[in-house]
């Protein structure tokens, strides 16, 4: 996505972001996924959510990027 055009102090200095998405199937239970364990923690929790739930959480401007993974992940979420 590109960052829009109200967000004027950004300019210059960050573009936007280039995105990979992977799909993963977690199989294992919900308390294995500990975060307190790791040093270099890059979240602090999770948790499972709705796909709808999740498009209405996103800032508007990312929003489209957003809907075009989930389309083309659809096929395979169940």
């Amino acid at each position: 996505y590109d960052f829009p055009s109200w967000t004027d102090s950004y300019k210059g200095i960050y573009q936007g972001q280039a995105q990979k998405w992977i799909l993963l199937r977690y199989k294992g239970a919900d308390a294995r996924a500990d975060f307190e364990k790791r040093r270099d923690k890059e979240f602090s929790d999770f948790k499972w959510e709705e796909i709808d739930f999740v498009l209405g959480q996103i800032v508007p401007f990312k929003q489209k990027v957003y809907e075009k993974m989930l389309a083309f992940f659809a096929p395979l979420i169940k």
